[in-house]
């Protein structure tokens, strides 16, 4: 195996072998598009496959939201691309995050080395691309849990390091919108106050690791949040 650290135009790859690549997604850019005229991650890495003479195989694992910058991993062929989703599945694959949140006056404020958990019930809703929520009982709800930790924290915003027991859609930002603690730079669910704050919402997946899906080592990336 090599192991690499080099740039391809937009994404920094933070490891690649014969059988996976890992990059450090940059945020603003989807990692796959139907829109020809925005790059997404998976036509760029095809790109870069072809420009150093490789199969343009590019295994999709799992996703980040365009707004959201961090570690990802993609298969380079079928098998090792089953083995890394089938981790993800069964949680032996580990995601951290970290996210920077605000809140209102009346909020009590987050204080350093804080902890907490967060279970709620979410429902996407695939016509507006949200998710919102929900009662337990409500039909399609689906079960979400999260914990953190608060890293830093000052007057009206904290940093907090995110753990996923699920990977429910927009579940970190959602999570915490209701909770009462929207992510700075979150169009989509934060408050007014924190939505010009920042181009893209506060979010980055700084760790990701997995075992590799021919030697089994246990493989661990991290990289420092992106909230450009």
């Amino acid at each position: 195996m090599s192991d690499t650290a080099s740039k391809f135009k937009m994404f920094d790859i933070l490891y690649e072998d014969d059988q996976v690549i890992v990059i450090d997604k940059p945020p603003g850019v989807p990692v796959q598009t139907s829109n020809l005229r925005m790059p997404d991650m998976v036509s760029e890495i095809k790109k870069y496959f072809v420009a150093n003479g490789k199969e343009p195989y590019v295994g999709l694992v799992t996703r980040l939201d365009q707004p959201v910058g961090g570690v990802i991993a993609f298969g380079k062929n079928k098998k090792a691309t089953d083995c890394l989703a089938s981790q993800i599945r069964d949680k032996s694959a580990g995601k951290e995050y970290i996210a920077r949140v605000t809140w209102d006056f009346d909020k009590e404020p987050l204080k350093a080395e804080d902890t907490g958990d967060l279970l709620d019930y979410l429902l996407r809703d695939g016509r507006t691309n949200t998710s919102k929520v929900v009662g337990k009982n409500t039909p399609g709800a689906k079960h979400a849990h999260l914990s953190y930790k608060v890293i830093e924290a000052g007057d009206d915003e904290a940093l907090v390091r995110v753990f996923l027991d699920t990977g429910r859609h927009h579940q970190i930002r959602v999570q915490f919108a209701n909770a009462g603690y929207p992510l700075v730079g979150d169009k989509k669910y934060g408050s007014e106050k924190c939505k010009g704050m920042t181009k893209n919402v506060c979010l980055a997946c700084v760790l990701f690791s997995f075992r590799h899906p021919v030697t089994g080592k246990e493989m661990i990336f991290e990289t420092e949040p992106n909230f450009s």
